[in-house]
């Protein structure tokens, strides 16, 4: 089969690879439609490798670099095994991103996401969405509603990242947030603080045509170029700061951002790859009884939630769609274009079927 597949830096290559088979009772065989390049996989390309093993083969997967590219996608079922349950041909279907070992602690309480072995579809190995077919374990695989658009099943994985987020900060009605970013994730926050139904959003972003997405989607703006971000959010929200605050850029002026933009006691959830070390003022934390937090994955119920509030349309996220891509043009016109940081660009689909074929 065809498959856009990972070499190490600046090396993506859509290739021919073997054609993954049901080897396991528990096994979900798919056909991609379309799969998402995530921050994380642009991160590979433009800084790595780095969450792609390259020396030592993952300990789940027993696999390392070349691996298939694609955690973020949606398609149909092929064929199932013998003790799949809850999946069936011709479901639609979307995939988590989490390779979990499902004998940890966190994993027997139901927290794959902080599993002591965790990997990533995709880039830990057990192939990718970026291909023709992809076979996963049950536990990873959600069905989708029969109605829905196989391009926004490809969206759930990175809103379930923001949404699980904001559910960490405790964040709801009646609350203010403040996002700083109006990237991929930044702009599933802005979902996430939908689903919660928080009340007022203030999003800081350096780029006109991002900061007009925000406001399209009923946030208030900043730029940061432009305006000190802590005093503009404490002049719409009587005096103090946010409830929550999200880092969704991982550049370090945004940290800082984060820290003052926040009430006393206010939360700041860090969902952005900081690359580099940064210096962080504890007393600021300590002294207003701030809490900082980290996220990277999610619940299983948490990503359940976002399929529901997409297949009943409490949110609508096909604005974040701004490109639908051949793989064979994923290197060209996908990863490439995303490390220019073209500010047009949100989020770019990928798909190994004919393009026509999957309107």
């Amino acid at each position: 089969m065809q498959a856009v597949r990972y070499h190490g830096l600046h090396d993506v290559r859509y290739e021919t690879v073997p054609t993954p088979i049901i080897q396991a009772p528990d096994h979900i065989l798919i056909e991609p439609w379309w799969c998402g390049i995530c921050g994380s996989d642009l991160g590979e390309y433009v800084h790595g490798p780095s969450a792609v093993p390259t020396t030592t083969c993952h300990p789940i997967t027993k696999e390392k670099c070349p691996v298939v590219l694609g955690h973020e996608f949606a398609g149909y079922v092929i064929e199932v095994g013998s003790a799949v349950t809850k999946i069936k041909p011709g479901d639609k279907v979307c995939s988590s991103a989490i390779i979990r070992c499902e004998k940890c602690y966190f994993c027997k309480i139901n927290e794959p996401n902080k599993c002591v072995q965790l990997g990533f579809l995709g880039l830990s190995g057990f192939g990718g969405g970026m291909s023709q077919r992809v076979v996963i374990p049950q536990v990873m695989a959600y069905k989708l509603p029969d109605h829905l658009d196989l391009r926004l099943g490809a969206l759930m994985e990175p809103l379930a990242v923001s949404y699980h987020g904001v559910m960490n900060t405790g964040i709801g009605p009646g609350q203010t947030a403040l996002v700083l970013g109006a990237g991929p994730i930044g702009l599933c926050v802005l979902y996430g603080l939908k689903i919660r139904g928080v009340s007022k959003i203030i999003v800081s972003e350096p780029s006109e045509q991002r900061r007009k997405l925000a406001e399209d989607l009923g946030a208030l703006t900043i730029d940061p170029a432009k305006t000190k971000v802590s005093r503009q959010v404490k002049s719409w929200n009587n005096g103090i700061g946010a409830d929550a605050s999200f880092d969704c850029s991982g550049v370090p002026s945004t940290l800082d951002d984060g820290l003052t933009g926040i009430r006393p006691g206010g939360t700041f959830m860090i969902l952005a790859l900081i690359k580099k070390p940064t210096t962080v003022n504890f007393a600021r934390v300590q002294y207003f009884e701030k809490s900082i937090k980290g996220g990277v994955c999610y619940t299983d119920e948490e990503f359940e939630e976002v399929i529901n509030a997409v297949g009943t349309g409490v949110i609508d996220p096909s604005p974040l769609i701004t490109s639908e891509i051949h793989g064979k043009d994923a290197d060209a016109l996908g990863f490439k274009e995303l490390a220019r940081a073209n500010p047009e660009q949100i989020k770019i689909l990928v798909t190994t079927r004919p393009l026509e074929s999957n309107l």
